[in-house]
């Protein structure tokens, strides 16, 4: 604290967050075996490698294992034409961790914040149903098992982990007015001082709304992919486009490794 005008401190602590699962279902004529029988282990070492990147659960025969909605789903018409069925869905979970330091100060009337986001981490699950399995003899020769699987390739690929990193890196300087600073944490903190200590969980609620945004450009960048490709296969019943996957993934990398100008935000909207 120097003459008054300045007050500063540390804060520093290990946040972890996750996002909205998405459903993105598939659609097949295809049938087979309703128990419950274990997914055999794929021989095809792409195939093999995705399994283990995509960390899936799988849910086999049965009813739809969850409650949410569809993505897709399509409520009967008034025409008298039917929801759409689908047959198989697949949904992702991203969720991260880091760890964070960051020094703040009072300057004038302006609180500026400057996180250091470091050992941040990231992590991607899958859940995938089938209604009807193929038997384990067929299972990975199965159009709709592997629509599922283009699906699960689309959302675990790494270079979504970099481009998180990337705009975490870019938060290097939060800028908040009174009002700004009220709207986040309530009017009563200016109640003794003009120029308060805040505590670390109040730095954190501050920077939160930037991180999460940061997080959210990443979960739409994943669902947009989800939604094309269903869009192109309607839904596992055509073939995907010779060389999509090599061409998203591409955009993605380039995305991800583009050079960005760090955030230098005032907190009045998005702090």
């Amino acid at each position: 604290m120097s003459g008054g005008r300045e007050r500063f401190g540390v804060t520093a602590w290990l946040t972890w967050a996750s996002f909205v699962i998405v459903t993105n279902p598939a659609h097949s004529q295809s049938a087979g075996p309703t128990e419950d029988a274990a997914v055999p282990a794929p021989e095809e070492a792409g195939l093999a490698d995705l399994v283990s990147r995509g960390r899936i659960t799988w849910h086999l025969g049965g009813r739809r294992p969850y409650t949410s909605r569809l993505l897709y789903e399509r409520p009967a018409g008034g025409d008298g034409s039917r929801e759409r069925v689908f047959d198989a869905e697949t949904r992702f979970e991203m969720s991260y961790k880091y760890e964070s330091r960051c020094p703040w100060r009072w300057h004038q009337d302006v609180l500026e914040i400057r996180p250091h986001f470091f050992n941040v981490r990231w992590n991607v699950t899958h859940q995938v149903w089938l209604k009807r399995p193929p038997s384990p003899e067929r299972f990975w020769q199965s159009a709709l098992v592997l629509h599922e699987m283009d699906h699960v390739r689309t959302s675990s690929h790494p270079a979504y982990a970099a481009l998180f990193r990337r705009d975490l890196e870019q938060i290097t300087l939060l800028r908040f007015d009174r009002a700004a600073i009220r709207r986040v944490l309530g009017g009563g903190v200016f109640d003794r001082t003009q120029r308060p200590r805040l505590s670390g969980d109040q730095i954190r609620q501050l920077i939160k709304p930037s991180t999460m945004a940061a997080f959210d450009r990443v979960v739409d960048l994943a669902e947009i992919r989800y939604r094309e490709l269903d869009r192109l296969t309607d839904h596992g019943l055509i073939a995907l486009p010779l060389h999509w996957h090599e061409q998203q993934e591409a955009a993605l990398e380039g995305i991800a490794n583009a050079t960005g100008t760090s955030d230098n935000q005032m907190g009045a909207g998005r702090p």
